[in-house]
């Protein structure tokens, strides 16, 4: 067993947290089905629960090291499904529906595309949209259609195109001495750039200098643990 998974294990039992034990024990049972893959239709019952079980992690009250731990557990059991997506794509989709603060229920009311479609592709456990589902999340979701097509075809890029550069990271695939950058750090990095073009008010230039220290160093953290999680 893992060392951060242990503490996970450990802080649950001193918070006393029953519902957080019962997710973990929800996880654990996904983490079984993947192993076993039993029966014809385990993926389709696998994003069905590993839907609900991330919402469930989001809506949770408690100590946000316990949301991390059991977030960490869902992406590390979600990585083990064989992906048939561009993950670009889901990290892009999955980025834009955050930014506007839209839970996966809340996309499917606007789009009529199912929260559990919209789990595969964020996850890169489903195939590419088709054009009419692309446009659909696009208008829900306020970028150009071709932002989306870009990112399902490995960044294949219609001419005369213009994006805003914080969607353009999201969409790119990119490395920091050579480890791929994932999308809670691209996060970061676009909090910091959008703090840098803010023009500070009058008299309060020491506290701006501030944010933008306090962002960077977001970044830094933010980067920092994804190395460690990818060594560990």
């Amino acid at each position: 067993m893992a060392k951060w998974y242990e503490e996970l294990v450990q802080l649950i039992e001193e918070k006393q947290d029953e519902q957080a034990r019962m997710i973990l024990k929800r996880l654990e049972d996904l983490q079984k089905m993947v192993e076993t893959e039993e029966g014809e239709s385990w993926r389709e019952e696998f994003f069905d629960a590993a839907k609900k079980i991330e919402e469930e992690i989001r809506e949770l009250e408690t100590d946000p090291k316990i949301k991390r731990g059991l977030n960490r557990k869902l992406r590390r059991i979600s990585s083990r499904v064989n992906l048939t997506a561009s993950n670009r794509l889901g990290e892009l989709l999955r980025a834009l529906r955050e930014e506007k603060g839209y839970t996966l229920r809340q996309l499917e009311e606007m789009t009529n595309v199912t929260a559990s479609y919209l789990y595969r592709i964020e996850t890169g456990n489903r195939k590419a949209p088709s054009i009419n589902v692309v446009h659909r999340l696009a208008e829900a979701l306020e970028v150009d259609p071709s932002l989306l097509l870009e990112a399902a075809n490995e960044g294949v890029r219609p001419a005369q195109t213009t994006h805003s550069l914080e969607h353009l990271l999201y969409a790119s695939s990119y490395t920091v001495k050579g480890k791929p950058v994932d999308v809670e750090t691209k996060k970061q990095l676009v909090r910091l750039m959008k703090k840098i073009h803010e023009a500070p008010k009058e008299g309060e230039d020491m506290k701006f200098a501030a944010e933008i220290l306090a962002c960077v160093t977001a970044y830094r953290n933010s980067l920092w643990s994804k190395n460690k999680e990818q060594e560990s």
